[in-house]
């Protein structure tokens, strides 16, 4: 699959058997990551990101059920304690654990002993891949353990009623690093509630274009261990590609990810980035609208609400293409764009006789009407850095977020200006300070923050914009700006 939801959706994972000796598996719980010999390299490189596996141990019993984190990588530090490295490996996570070890053999008996003879066979690889129907039995075994577990701990009914005054419940699982918030709780929602809300049809990868035909679903994974490299910078999120579909014996990142398909139809990859190419190029004035699911468990999914998208673009990563996909929240711009449409509106003092207002844009007459732009700029800031103190009108300039020469709908229009000292203009020309859409202000990892110019500017640079008087900067002129910087 491309993208597919062994990265993101758990409900249509692989399932598969990993055997172990019982000290082995506790320095895997440990270490959260499981290792095998060079032999069984090929079988464990087949394992994705979101598969679930049985972990078996010595004596027939199966000791829980984990998900992978992390694919394939190498390492050959020593974690086990038997004199062997096992260095390929895979990142792990339990998923369900029971308080000890429960015997499979009755199991194995019951449902698999007609097809596959002796146990001793069927445990006696230390890697290999399950059916569903395989993976059910034992996982059905570990359900009825837990609920038996959590019966065993629930509180007597009359204590619970003498503790209802106190609001007393059951716990289960307790806090945790991974606890939800209450915020959160409110949002999540199951894979199963997101089919309902499409009308009961099931995607089957990260990317889902038009699914409706009216919206897209992009399903987002900003885990560390997640496979492919979802971030928020910002309030802006940033979502990769997907990769080609993998194969045995071949490792899709290994490969470019593709644009089109060998009959030269686009692939998901190539009809979003065909989708933000037009926008850019104002072929078209309609953003593509997406939905974003962000997971945050096992089946657990917040609603991150409809975001544009604004920006697609090819990168170079570890010596193969990959896409980035930029999208900027729908409420946020929708904000935006009236805070403009008011400023515009009420042409008072402050907007520029030289701006010609026109339906698709507002730009200015001609390239010597900058300084007039700086002289309404410095008046919108009271003649003093929206970045720091300075306020001596000498050192001040017209700051373009965009610069003059790259887009000429954004010349002479104030929301594209923002009064800064020559310091720090020169700073954020060059990227190494930009402005989140909520006006604060963020060094970039560009910065050499070794250096003393950025021991200066980060010694008077304020934390927050200065506001100006009248027109505020464009919330969607910061964001491209903040994009280019990346």
């Amino acid at each position: 699959m491309s993208r597919d939801l062994h990265s993101h959706y758990p409900s249509e994972n692989g399932k598969w058997l990993l055997v172990a000796t019982t000290d082995n598996w506790k320095k895997c719980l440990e270490s959260k990551s499981w290792g095998v010999k060079e032999r069984y390299k090929r079988t464990i490189q087949r394992m994705r990101v979101g598969d679930e596996f049985l972990v078996h141990i010595t004596g027939n019993r199966t000791a829980g059920i984990c998900e992978v984190t992390r694919e394939y990588y190498y390492d050959n530090h020593p974690t086990w304690d038997d004199g062997n490295l096992y260095p390929h490996r895979i990142g792990l996570e339990p998923v369900k654990i029971p308080a000890e070890p429960i015997d499979a053999k009755a199991s194995y008996d019951k449902h698999l002993r007609e097809t596959h003879r002796t146990s001793g066979g069927y445990f006696g690889n230390p890697i290999r891949q399950l059916s569903d129907f395989e993976f059910s039995i034992f996982e059905s075994d570990i359900d009825k353990n837990l609920a038996t577990t959590q019966m065993d701990k629930r509180l007597p009914q009359n204590t619970l009623e003498s503790s209802s005054e106190k609001n007393v419940e059951p716990s289960i699982g307790g806090s945790s690093k991974g606890e939800l918030s209450s915020s959160d709780l409110r949002e999540t929602i199951t894979y199963q509630d997101i089919v309902r809300g499409i009308g009961g049809r099931k995607i089957q990868q990260g990317m889902n274009y038009r699914v409706n035909g009216k919206y897209s679903i992009f399903l987002v994974n900003t885990s560390s261990m997640a496979r492919y490299d979802d971030r928020y910078e910002g309030g802006i999120l940033i979502y990769e590609g997907h990769d080609i579909p993998a194969r045995i014996g071949a490792n899709p990142k290994n490969f470019d990810q593709p644009e089109r398909n060998k009959n030269g139809s686009l692939t998901t990859n190539g009809k979003f980035f065909e989708a933000a190419t037009k926008y850019k190029s104002e072929q078209t004035h309609e953003r593509e609208r997406i939905q974003v699911y962000e997971k945050r468990e096992k089946n657990v999914w917040i609603d991150r609400g409809f975001f544009f998208l604004v920006d697609g673009r090819k990168e170079k990563s570890n010596g193969r293409l990959i896409f980035k996909f930029v999208l900027v929240p729908e409420m946020i711009e929708q904000v935006s764009e009236k805070e403009i449409d008011k400023a515009i509106a009420m042409k008072d003092n402050y907007i520029v006789k030289e701006i010609l207002a026109t339906e698709s844009r507002r730009i200015a007459t001609v390239r010597n009407g900058q300084s007039v732009i700086r002289k309404h700029t410095l008046e919108n800031y009271s003649n003093q850095c929206a970045m720091c103190d300075i306020d001596d009108p000498g050192i001040l300039v017209a700051s373009h977020i965009i610069p003059w020469s790259e887009d000429k709908s954004t010349r002479g229009v104030l929301e594209n200006v923002i009064c800064l000292c020559v310091l720090h203009d020169a700073l954020f020309e060059q990227g190494k300070i930009t402005i989140n859409y909520d006006y604060t202000i963020e060094f970039s990892d560009r910065f050499l923050h070794r250096s003393k110019i950025y021991s200066l500017a980060k010694q008077i640079t304020k934390t927050q914009l200065r506001m100006p008087k009248n027109v505020m900067p464009s919330k969607k002129l910061l964001i491209k700006h903040r994009i280019q910087a990346q």
